[in-house]
C-alpha cells in the first residue's frame, strides 16, 4: 500500500477525456457480503480477489493456521441464478503450508483453474517465492486440489515470485519485481503453460524483461493477461523525469506471442501515461481485454493531489500502435483517494477501486472507507469511457479500505475490504462485496450494450 506520509506532492495542470456519467445513481444494487468461514483479526481477507464466471477467489494472505500466518485463498460459488447467496466451497492451501509465505497476496483464476502466489516462499531461498495452481476433480466439483507449484528455473533469494499472477486458459504470467538481471530490485516477469516439458507438466516458458530495464524499476510490480497478450507492469519506472533515480512515475510493457519469430515473446510496446509526473506510481493495477488495456495510477495529481486516476489503452491497426484513449477520473474525486488502486476490465466495463475515499466519514481526511467507480465505454459520446455509478460498502467504516480489490463478471462485480472489522473482537479481517451489473444493463450477459438504460 502507498503511504500517504510518502508520497511527494507535485500540483500539475492535466488534460484527460471527459468523464460524463450517464447514470447519476450513486450505487449498485447490493447481491452480498462475503467473509471466511473461519475469519480471524489481522488477516486481511481481500487482499487479492479474481472472478470467472460464477467462481470467486479471494485471498487472505495472513490467515492464521495454527498461530502462525500461513496465508490462504477462498473459493466461492452462488447458490441461485440471482447470485444474490453465495457459499464458501473450499479453502486453498498449499500441500506444505510454511508461516510467513504470504500465499494469498496474488490470486487469478481463469475457468476453474486457480493461481495462488506466495512471494514470501523460501524454496530455494529466503523469499524467493513461488506459484500455486489448484482445480477441483470436475467443473462442477467443489473437491479442489494442488495440480501445481511454480517456480522459474533461476530463482534466487529475494526475488518475491509470485508478488503479482494472472492466468488465461493454460497459460500463466507470474511477476518477480524483485528479480536482480538489470540491476537491484530491476524485476522480471515469466510465462508457464501447461502441457510444456509433458503432457500434465506447467512449464516455463520464457522470461520477460523490458528493453529498458533498470534497477529498482520493480518490473512485475502487476500483471495481467489475455490469450497471446501479456502485460507487465512497471510501478517505480523514472521515464517521466528521468534525473531522478525515485521518480516512479510508472509505465507498463506489452508482450506478444510470435512477434520476434515464432513461439518468441517479443516487447510491442512500453505504455505510460500522456500527463506522466513525478510519483504518480502508473501501473500500480493493470486489466487486459482483447485489444483494451486499463493502468491505475493511483498517486496521480488530477484536480487534486494525489487524487488518482485510471487510464485507457487501445491497439490500433498497427500491433506495436498502443494509444491512451481515456483517462478517467471520477466526477466527486477528492485529494488522496487513491483511485486506480485497483482494475478490472470486461468488454466495455471497467471498475476502479478508490481505496483511501472518505464517503463514510467526509470530516475525516484519513478516514480511508473507500469506494469503486464503475464506467462504460460509449457512454456520453463515442469512444467516450463515462462514469455510470459509484459503489460503496454499506456497512462502510474508517480505515475499511473498500477497493482495495477489484474483479468483474459477465452480471456482477467485487470490490474487497481486508481491514473490515467484521465485529468487535475481531479486527481487520476483511470482506468483499458482490454487486448486481444488472441494474444498468439488461442485455449486458450476451455482451449487447445496446440494451443500457
Amino acid at each position: 500500500m502507498l503511504l500517504k506520509s510518502l508520497l511527494i506532492i507535485l500540483i500539475l495542470a492535466v488534460t484527460h477525456v471527459p468523464v460524463t456519467p450517464a447514470q447519476t445513481s450513486d450505487s449498485f444494487d447490493h447481491l452480498a457480503k462475503l467473509k471466511a468461514s473461519d475469519p480471524g483479526s489481522n488477516e486481511h481477507f481481500g487482499n487479492a480477489v479474481s472472478m470467472s464466471d460464477s467462481i470467486l477467489l479471494i485471498g487472505a494472505y495472513q490467515d492464521l493456521l495454527d498461530g502462525s500466518p500461513n496465508g490462504a485463498a477462498y473459493v466461492f460459488r452462488p447458490t441461485d441464478d440471482g447470485t444474490r447467496n453465495w457459499q464458501e466451497v473450499a479453502k486453498l492451501t498449499p500441500k506444505v503450508p510454511l508461516a510467513f509465505d504470504d500465499f494469498g497476496y496474488s490470486v487469478s483464476l481463469s475457468g476453474t483453474i486457480a493461481a495462488v502466489g506466495a512471494p514470501k516462499s523460501d524454496d530455494p531461498g529466503l523469499e524467493s517465492g513461488s506459484v500455486y495452481l489448484f482445480a477441483p476433480s470436475d467443473e462442477i466439483s467443489d473437491d479442489w486440489t494442488q495440480i501445481a507449484e511454480l517456480e522459474p528455473n533461476d530463482l534466487a533469494a529475494g526475488d518475491h515470485f509470485g508478488i503479482s499472477v494472472a492466468i488465461d486458459g493454460h497459460r500463466v504470467l507470474v511477476g518477480s519485481y524483485r528479480d536482480d538481471d538489470n540491476g537491484n530490485d530491476s524485476g522480471s516477469a515469466y510465462i508457464f503453460e501447461r502441457d510444456h516439458g509433458g503432457i500434465g507438466n506447467w512449464g516455463q516458458v520464457t522470461k520477460l524483461l523490458p528493453f529498458d530495464g533498470e534497477l529498482i524499476d520493480q518490473f512485475g510490480t502487476a500483471v495481467a493477461l489475455h490469450g497471446s497478450l501479456a502485460v507487465v507492469a512497471t510501478v517505480s519506472d523514472d521515464d517521466a523525469c528521468s534525473e531522478l533515480q525515485d521518480c516512479n512515475s510508472g509505465a507498463a510493457h506489452i508482450f506478444e506471442r510470435d512477434f520476434g519469430g515464432s513461439e518468441n515473446w517479443g516487447q510491442v510496446a512500453k505504455l505510460t501515461a500522456d500527463d506522466a509526473a513525478e510519483d504518480a506510481y502508473f501501473g500500480q493495477s493493470v486489466a487486459i481485454d482483447g485489444d483494451t488495456i486499463l493502468i491505475g495510477a493511483p498517486a496521480s495529481n488530477s484536480e487534486h493531489p494525489d487524487s488518482g486516476a485510471a487510464y485507457v489503452f487501445r491497439r490500433g491497426a498497427d500491433p506495436q500502435d498502443w494509444q491512451q484513449i481515456a483517462k478517467l477520473v471520477p466526477d466527486d474525486a477528492t485529494a488522496h483517494d487513491q483511485i486506480g488502486f485497483s482494475v478490472a476490465l470486461k468488454g466495455s466495463i471497467a471498475i476502479v477501486g478508490a481505496v483511501w475515499n472518505d464517503d463514510a466519514c467526509p470530516a475525516d481526511p484519513l478516514c480511508n472507507s473507500g469506494s469503486a467507480y464503475v464506467f462504460e465505454r460509449d457512454s456520453g459520446g463515442a469512444d467516450n469511457w463515462g462514469q455510470i455509478g459509484k459503489a460503496t460498502a454499506p456497512d462502510a467504516e474508517t480505515d475499511h479500505q473498500f477497493g482495495y480489490g477489484v474483479a468483474l463478471s459477465q452480471r456482477s462485480f467485487v470490490a474487497t475490504s481486508p481491514k473490515d472489522d467484521l465485529m468487535d473482537s475481531v479486527y481487520q479481517a476483511g470482506s468483499a462485496h458482490v454487486f448486481s451489473l444488472t441494474l444498468f444493463c439488461d442485455g449486458f450477459e450476451s455482451g449487447d450494450t445496446s440494451a443500457w438504460n
